[in-house]
């Protein structure tokens, strides 16, 4: 007995996947638009663009500790078996 191919049900599943799609891109411009910010009490939000080009102690900091989550994340991740 020779059964048929339908494929048709990708076609549900195509409108599924674009929603969740869309739901993970919100939350990730969020995560940049404050990572590209800082606040300092009161919500108040200063760009840290400028002091990251001057070099601050804070900003060397917080690029040290960046690195360092890279790479432990890069470590863990490749050595999965």
């Amino acid at each position: 007995m020779d059964k048929t191919i339908n494929q048709k049900a990708w076609f549900l599943v195509l409108p599924v996947f674009l929603v969740v799609a869309f739901s993970a891109i919100l939350p990730l411009m969020t995560v940049v638009n404050y990572s590209m910010q800082d606040t300092f009490g009161n919500n108040q939000f200063f760009l840290e663009r400028r002091r990251l080009v001057q070099g601050t102690a804070r900003s060397h900091h917080r690029s040290r500790r960046t690195l360092f989550f890279r790479v432990a994340v890069a470590q863990s991740v490749s050595s999965r078996p």
